[in-house]
């Protein structure tokens, strides 16, 4: 961790310092999450370190693909229980 930026340091080492207010964590990593909306069509969010990058709304595959297109991390709603899950690569 001795690379991170000197703001970085005691926060993510756990020494008691709080990380600078809105400060994006150098350790996130982008993430998509795909959901079902009430209407029945499916909402794909890229997220980053602190605000939304992109959305996407259309069918569930069209919204998986298009996740898995811009992050290796993507998380898709099990509707069945009611929870969220990570897609295998």
């Amino acid at each position: 961790m001795t690379d991170l930026p000197l703001r970085y340091r005691d926060y993510l080492t756990g020494s008691g310092e709080a990380a600078p207010t809105g400060a994006p964590d150098p350790a996130f990593e982008e993430s998509a999450v795909v959901m079902k909306l009430r209407d029945g069509s499916w909402h794909a969010v890229l997220q980053g370190p602190t605000a939304v990058l992109e959305e996407f709304v259309g069918t569930r595959q069209n919204a998986i693909d298009w996740a898995r297109r811009r992050s290796s991390r993507c998380w898709v709603c099990a509707e069945e229980r009611g929870d969220v899950e990570l897609l295998d690569e």
